[in-house]
């Protein structure tokens, strides 16, 4: 959030909007209400708070519960057959700052210039830089495999990783001593999924490519839509439908995207998990800064809607996890699924009832 001294210096600070206890309330919530082969990933639980991890360390914020706390908070989650993933950064360095352990000429990848690969986020309505992630080093690919040795030595038993868009990020680094090109960044990539990944560890990611399908057990933030565009008359789950039964996925978090009812259908028609983005406390001066986006995340306000829209789906697609989809038509709002087991899940857009399938 930002703060700023007697309010004319403006300045940023961490704010806690979820401690690691109140997010066992959260998934536990739903567990006893039926809601099951649920997974909860954590982010920002560093003592920064977000965009605040240097690749392949560990710095548990003591105002969430420290890393005994987490580490309490997973064995209870996988006691009640809850997975959870600590949210790890390994492709790009966002906190700009000193001493603290990133060294830009050692640790990140080089343009073909050989200056250091680095760009910047940019506030959409202002056009100045982004307080927080505005600078993002791009980490050389060679330091992945380091990164993910040291993320598996230092998880807590039972805990997995949730990698963001680490999976489907390809980057070249033009260094003289360790050169790299796409195909090798693939190799870095799929070493540390393999070494991350070892005894079992649960993986999961919000973007992924095909040669890391083999490594990861969810795939988080699946699109089901093309947007609002003009020059589209339809939307065809294609992607799901090739992967389902062979890659767990889920769609992007429901409470985010503004109407929450139209997701769990997309969900439903997809064959996708449902997912809600979740805190347990939202001050109010967060909205006025680059994290607005969570309005609509409270979980005191939001808990009972989606418990619906998971139940909804949950019950929709009992029993279909394993099972590839075999056809899909969509006519008239109208979607009709095939599973090759010979279920068939119809979907009504409209808002009105439609006779279907005789």
């Amino acid at each position: 959030a930002d703060d700023g001294l007697l309010g004319l210096i403006p300045a940023s600070r961490a704010q806690v909007l979820t401690t690691f206890e109140q997010s066992f309330e959260i998934a536990d919530y739903f567990n006893s209400r039926n809601i099951k082969n649920t997974v909860v990933c954590f982010s920002g639980w560093n003592k920064e708070g977000l965009f605040a991890q240097e690749p392949g360390t560990f710095g548990y914020s003591s105002k969430l519960g420290g890393l005994s706390g987490f580490s309490d908070v997973s064995e209870r989650l996988s006691e009640a057959g809850i997975k959870s993933c600590l949210s790890l950064n390994m492709a790009y360095y966002y906190n700009d700052g000193l001493f603290n352990g990133y060294i830009k000429s050692r640790d990140s990848a080089r343009y073909i210039d050989k200056s250091i690969a680095s760009s910047y986020g940019y506030d959409v309505v202002s056009g100045w830089v982004k307080d927080s992630g505005g600078k993002t080093e791009t980490v050389a690919p060679s330091k992945y495999r380091e990164y993910a040795e040291k993320y598996a030595a230092g998880l807590p038993q039972g805990a997995g990783a949730y990698l963001g868009s680490f999976c489907g990020t390809l980057n070249s680094d033009y260094s003289d001593s360790r050169y790299t090109d796409r195909t090798a960044a693939e190799n870095s990539v799929t070493a540390s999924l393999e070494k991350l990944g070892e005894g079992g560890r649960y993986i999961a990611a919000s973007k992924a490519n095909q040669y890391s399908f083999a490594y990861i057990d969810l795939l988080y933030g699946m699109q089901t839509n093309s947007g609002s565009s003009r020059y589209l008359d339809e939307d065809v789950p294609f992607v799901q439908m090739v992967m389902h039964g062979s890659l767990n996925y889920a769609v992007s978090a429901a409470n985010l995207g503004g109407d929450s009812e139209k997701t769990a259908l997309e969900a439903i028609e997809s064959g996708s998990g449902m997912s809600f983005l979740f805190t347990y406390d939202l001050p109010d001066n967060i909205f006025d800064t680059e994290f607005s986006y969570l309005f609509g995340s409270e979980f005191g306000k939001i808990r009972e809607d989606a418990l619906k829209y998971y139940s909804m789906v949950s019950e929709a697609l009992g029993g279909l996890n394993d099972i590839p989809i075999l056809k899909h038509e969509k006519n008239n709002g109208v979607s009709r699924t095939e599973y090759s087991n010979g279920t068939v899940i119809i979907v009504n857009y409209n808002e009105n009832d439609t006779e279907t399938d005789g």
